[in-house]
Protein backbone atom coordinates (compact mmCIF):
# COMPACT_ATOMS: atom_id res chain seq x y z
CA UNK A 1 0.00 0.00 0.00
CA UNK A 2 1.40 3.36 -1.02
CA UNK A 3 1.28 6.30 1.33
CA UNK A 4 2.69 9.80 1.30
CA UNK A 5 5.75 10.79 3.27
CA UNK A 6 6.78 14.19 4.57
CA UNK A 7 8.72 16.24 2.01
CA UNK A 8 10.16 18.69 4.55
CA UNK A 9 13.89 19.23 3.95
CA UNK A 10 16.06 19.49 7.06
CA UNK A 11 18.92 21.97 7.29
CA UNK A 12 21.40 19.18 6.58
CA UNK A 13 19.66 18.51 3.26
CA UNK A 14 17.92 15.31 4.28
CA UNK A 15 14.21 14.76 3.73
CA UNK A 16 12.00 14.06 6.74
CA UNK A 17 10.22 11.04 5.18
CA UNK A 18 7.92 10.60 8.17
CA UNK A 19 4.35 9.57 7.43
CA UNK A 20 2.45 12.53 6.02
CA UNK A 21 -0.98 13.61 7.14
CA UNK A 22 -3.68 12.30 4.82
CA UNK A 23 -3.89 14.39 1.63
CA UNK A 24 -0.94 16.53 2.79
CA UNK A 25 2.72 16.57 1.84
CA UNK A 26 4.01 17.12 5.37
CA UNK A 27 3.94 15.24 8.65
CA UNK A 28 1.94 16.70 11.51
CA UNK A 29 4.98 18.27 13.17
CA UNK A 30 6.28 20.08 10.09
CA UNK A 31 2.78 20.98 8.93
CA UNK A 32 2.25 22.92 12.14
CA UNK A 33 5.73 24.39 11.91
CA UNK A 34 4.99 25.78 8.44
CA UNK A 35 1.66 27.12 9.65
CA UNK A 36 3.31 29.00 12.51
CA UNK A 37 5.67 30.64 10.03
CA UNK A 38 2.75 31.65 7.84
CA UNK A 39 0.88 33.12 10.77
CA UNK A 40 3.91 35.19 11.80
CA UNK A 41 4.18 36.45 8.23
CA UNK A 42 0.59 37.63 8.42
CA UNK A 43 1.41 39.57 11.59
CA UNK A 44 4.31 41.27 9.82
CA UNK A 45 2.02 42.17 6.92
CA UNK A 46 -0.20 44.01 9.41
CA UNK A 47 2.71 46.22 10.45
CA UNK A 48 4.10 44.15 13.31
CA UNK A 49 7.78 44.28 14.24
CA UNK A 50 10.31 42.00 12.57
CA UNK A 51 10.03 38.37 13.63
CA UNK A 52 13.10 36.19 13.50
CA UNK A 53 12.01 32.80 12.16
CA UNK A 54 14.29 30.10 13.50
CA UNK A 55 14.22 26.45 12.43
CA UNK A 56 13.05 23.79 14.86
CA UNK A 57 15.87 23.03 17.31
CA UNK A 58 15.52 19.30 16.70
CA UNK A 59 19.15 18.56 15.89
CA UNK A 60 22.62 20.10 15.99
CA UNK A 61 22.10 21.19 12.38
CA UNK A 62 18.99 23.11 13.40
CA UNK A 63 20.84 24.77 16.29
CA UNK A 64 23.70 25.80 14.01
CA UNK A 65 21.30 27.17 11.39
CA UNK A 66 19.46 29.16 14.05
CA UNK A 67 22.74 30.54 15.38
CA UNK A 68 23.70 31.64 11.87
CA UNK A 69 20.39 33.42 11.29
CA UNK A 70 20.58 35.07 14.71
CA UNK A 71 24.09 36.37 13.95
CA UNK A 72 23.00 37.74 10.58
CA UNK A 73 19.96 39.48 12.05
CA UNK A 74 22.03 41.00 14.86
CA UNK A 75 24.70 42.22 12.42
CA UNK A 76 22.01 43.83 10.25
CA UNK A 77 20.42 45.54 13.29
CA UNK A 78 17.16 43.66 12.67
CA UNK A 79 16.74 42.35 16.20
CA UNK A 80 16.99 43.88 19.65
CA UNK A 81 20.32 42.95 21.31
CA UNK A 82 18.57 42.00 24.56
CA UNK A 83 16.25 39.66 22.70
CA UNK A 84 19.24 38.25 20.80
CA UNK A 85 20.97 37.58 24.11
CA UNK A 86 17.98 35.61 25.44
CA UNK A 87 17.78 33.60 22.22
CA UNK A 88 21.49 32.90 22.41
CA UNK A 89 21.02 31.45 25.91
CA UNK A 90 18.27 29.18 24.55
CA UNK A 91 20.49 28.02 21.68
CA UNK A 92 23.35 27.39 24.10
CA UNK A 93 21.06 25.20 26.20
CA UNK A 94 19.88 23.32 23.10
CA UNK A 95 23.49 22.70 22.05
CA UNK A 96 24.26 21.42 25.55
CA UNK A 97 21.36 18.99 25.35
CA UNK A 98 22.65 17.49 22.11
CA UNK A 99 26.12 17.12 23.60
CA UNK A 100 24.95 14.00 25.44
CA UNK A 101 23.04 11.83 22.94
CA UNK A 102 22.98 8.88 25.36
CA UNK A 103 20.64 10.85 27.61
CA UNK A 104 17.99 10.90 24.89
CA UNK A 105 16.74 7.40 25.55
CA UNK A 106 13.34 6.18 24.40
CA UNK A 107 10.68 5.88 27.06
CA UNK A 108 10.19 2.40 28.52
CA UNK A 109 6.45 2.88 28.09
CA UNK A 110 6.56 3.50 24.35
CA UNK A 111 7.17 1.17 21.43
CA UNK A 112 9.34 1.87 18.42
CA UNK A 113 6.42 2.81 16.20
CA UNK A 114 5.71 6.32 15.01
CA UNK A 115 2.99 8.30 16.74
CA UNK A 116 -0.46 7.88 15.29
CA UNK A 117 -1.41 10.51 12.73
CA UNK A 118 -4.93 11.79 12.25
CA UNK A 119 -6.88 10.29 9.40
CA UNK A 120 -7.53 13.86 8.26
CA UNK A 121 -6.80 17.38 9.42
CA UNK A 122 -9.71 19.28 7.91
CA UNK A 123 -9.62 22.02 10.56
CA UNK A 124 -5.93 22.78 9.94
CA UNK A 125 -6.47 25.95 7.89
CA UNK A 126 -9.10 27.31 10.25
CA UNK A 127 -6.90 26.59 13.27
CA UNK A 128 -4.11 28.77 11.90
CA UNK A 129 -6.27 31.29 10.06
CA UNK A 130 -5.14 30.14 6.60
CA UNK A 131 -7.04 29.73 3.33
CA UNK A 132 -8.29 26.25 2.58
CA UNK A 133 -6.44 24.22 0.01
CA UNK A 134 -3.39 26.50 -0.11
CA UNK A 135 -0.06 25.08 -1.17
CA UNK A 136 2.24 25.61 1.82
CA UNK A 137 5.24 25.76 -0.47
CA UNK A 138 3.73 28.69 -2.40
CA UNK A 139 1.80 30.56 0.28
CA UNK A 140 4.10 33.59 0.52
CA UNK A 141 4.08 34.31 -3.22
CA UNK A 142 0.34 33.75 -3.36
CA UNK A 143 -0.29 36.18 -0.50
CA UNK A 144 1.84 38.84 -2.21
CA UNK A 145 0.28 38.32 -5.64
CA UNK A 146 -3.34 38.26 -4.48
CA UNK A 147 -3.57 39.65 -0.94
CA UNK A 148 -7.33 40.33 -1.09
CA UNK A 149 -8.12 36.84 -2.40
CA UNK A 150 -5.79 35.34 0.22
CA UNK A 151 -7.63 37.23 2.97
CA UNK A 152 -11.07 36.28 1.63
CA UNK A 153 -10.16 32.61 1.54
CA UNK A 154 -8.75 32.79 5.07
CA UNK A 155 -12.00 34.37 6.28
CA UNK A 156 -14.00 31.65 4.56
CA UNK A 157 -11.98 29.05 6.48
CA UNK A 158 -12.61 30.86 9.75
CA UNK A 159 -16.32 31.08 8.93
CA UNK A 160 -16.47 27.27 8.71
CA UNK A 161 -14.57 27.02 12.00
CA UNK A 162 -16.97 29.40 13.79
CA UNK A 163 -19.96 27.62 12.29
CA UNK A 164 -18.72 24.40 13.89
CA UNK A 165 -18.36 26.23 17.23
CA UNK A 166 -21.93 27.52 17.04
CA UNK A 167 -23.17 24.03 16.24
CA UNK A 168 -21.34 22.73 19.31
CA UNK A 169 -23.07 25.43 21.35
CA UNK A 170 -26.43 24.43 19.88
CA UNK A 171 -25.69 20.93 21.15
CA UNK A 172 -25.13 22.18 24.70
CA UNK A 173 -21.37 22.80 24.78
CA UNK A 174 -19.76 25.84 26.43
CA UNK A 175 -18.26 27.92 23.61
CA UNK A 176 -16.42 31.24 23.73
CA UNK A 177 -14.02 33.41 21.74
CA UNK A 178 -10.66 33.92 23.41
CA UNK A 179 -10.02 37.35 21.94
CA UNK A 180 -8.45 36.68 18.52
CA UNK A 181 -11.33 38.34 16.59
CA UNK A 182 -12.30 35.08 14.94
CA UNK A 183 -16.01 35.97 15.24
CA UNK A 184 -15.57 39.24 13.36
CA UNK A 185 -13.46 37.58 10.67
CA UNK A 186 -16.05 34.82 10.33
CA UNK A 187 -18.83 37.36 9.90
CA UNK A 188 -16.77 39.10 7.23
CA UNK A 189 -16.42 35.64 5.69
CA UNK A 190 -20.21 35.39 5.34
CA UNK A 191 -21.34 33.57 8.48
CA UNK A 192 -24.23 35.52 10.04
CA UNK A 193 -24.37 33.68 13.40
CA UNK A 194 -20.76 34.41 14.26
CA UNK A 195 -21.57 36.47 17.38
CA UNK A 196 -24.02 34.00 18.92
CA UNK A 197 -21.39 32.86 21.42
CA UNK A 198 -19.64 35.27 23.81
CA UNK A 199 -16.08 36.35 24.28
CA UNK A 200 -14.10 34.98 27.19
CA UNK A 201 -13.79 38.25 29.12
CA UNK A 202 -17.50 39.23 29.20
CA UNK A 203 -18.57 35.63 29.82
CA UNK A 204 -16.17 34.72 32.62
CA UNK A 205 -13.83 37.51 33.70
CA UNK A 206 -16.22 40.47 33.90
CA UNK A 207 -18.58 38.77 36.40
CA UNK A 208 -15.56 38.06 38.61
CA UNK A 209 -14.55 41.71 38.35
CA UNK A 210 -18.03 42.72 39.50
CA UNK A 211 -17.87 40.30 42.42
CA UNK A 212 -14.38 41.50 43.26
CA UNK A 213 -15.49 45.14 43.19
CA UNK A 214 -18.26 44.41 45.68
CA UNK A 215 -15.79 42.63 47.92
CA UNK A 216 -13.52 45.64 47.64
CA UNK A 217 -16.36 48.00 48.60
CA UNK A 218 -17.30 45.86 51.59
CA UNK A 219 -13.67 45.65 52.66
CA UNK A 220 -13.32 49.44 52.43
CA UNK A 221 -16.51 49.94 54.46
CA UNK A 222 -15.21 47.52 57.11
CA UNK A 223 -11.87 49.32 57.30
CA UNK A 224 -13.59 52.71 57.61
CA UNK A 225 -15.85 51.37 60.35
CA UNK A 226 -12.88 50.10 62.39
CA UNK A 227 -11.00 53.38 61.84
CA UNK A 228 -13.93 55.38 63.20
CA UNK A 229 -14.25 53.09 66.21
CA UNK A 230 -10.55 53.57 66.97
CA UNK A 231 -10.82 57.37 66.70
CA UNK A 232 -13.92 57.42 68.88
CA UNK A 233 -12.33 55.12 71.49
CA UNK A 234 -9.09 57.10 71.48
CA UNK A 235 -11.00 60.32 72.14
CA UNK A 236 -12.99 58.75 74.98
CA UNK A 237 -9.83 57.42 76.62
CA UNK A 238 -8.12 60.81 76.36
CA UNK A 239 -11.05 62.59 78.03
CA UNK A 240 -11.30 59.88 80.66
CA UNK A 241 -7.59 60.16 81.57
CA UNK A 242 -7.67 63.98 81.65
CA UNK A 243 -10.48 63.89 84.25
CA UNK A 244 -8.83 61.16 86.33
CA UNK A 245 -6.64 61.44 89.38
CA UNK A 246 -2.87 61.75 89.49
CA UNK A 247 -2.39 58.04 88.92
CA UNK A 248 -4.03 58.33 85.52
CA UNK A 249 -7.03 56.28 86.55
CA UNK A 250 -10.46 57.78 86.57
CA UNK A 251 -12.40 58.43 89.68
CA UNK A 252 -15.41 56.41 90.66
CA UNK A 253 -17.77 58.96 89.25
CA UNK A 254 -15.96 58.83 85.94
CA UNK A 255 -16.06 55.05 85.88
Amino acid sequence: MEYRTCTYIHDDGGICNSAAVTDRNLCLYHLRHRARLMRMAQYRARGEHFDLILPPLESTFGVQSALTQLSEALAADMIDPKRAHELLLALRQAATNFRHPDAWRASEYRNDQSAAYPASYEEFEAEYGLPEGIDLADWHDYAERKPEEFTDRARASMAKHVQAMVEFQDGGAEVFDYGNSIRQEARLGGYERAFEFPGFVPAYIRPLFCEGNWLGVLSSMKQEYHARIKRFTRGRNARFTARGDATGYGSAENG
